[in-house]
């Protein structure tokens, strides 16, 4: 694994330490495998995929499928851990350590992210019963 993709995975499981769920990474990884190939090109279907998690972070329609919790680390994570913008031409990521990687390096940091916070719960959980 790069080391770059290593890096990124823990900044995202130190933003997400404290989440009960993985329902917001759901969302995310789902809307990415519903469209990585929808589009004509890589940009095209980045385009889309930050263009709906930009409409996401604006909408406030969540409450009802989320868990105010749930929506407010989802919220949380693409306003201020993301920091998912639109610039009037592009939809872009700004945070510097995310802003360069591909969508399969982001998919693949999503993925092992909820598979070790998923572990993670489970772990405390099964603690908790003991």
């Amino acid at each position: 694994m790069g080391e770059k993709v290593k890096n990124c995975r823990e900044k995202m499981l130190n933003f997400i330490q404290d989440w009960e769920s993985t329902k917001g990474l759901d969302i995310i990884i789902d809307i990415y495998d519903e469209i990585r190939f929808s589009g004509k090109s890589e940009e095209d279907i980045r385009q889309k995929y930050l263009r709906i998690l930009y409409n996401i972070k604006s909408s406030s329609n969540w409450h009802s499928i989320l868990d105010e919790e749930d929506w407010a680390g989802l919220e949380l994570f693409l306003n201020d851990f993301l920091q998912i913008q639109y610039d009037g031409e592009k939809y872009y990521i700004a945070y510097d350590y995310f802003k360069e990687l591909s969508l399969d390096e982001m998919h693949q940091i999503l993925l092992e992210a909820k598979y070790l916070k998923e572990k993670e719960i489970s772990n405390t959980k099964n603690i908790n019963i003991l």
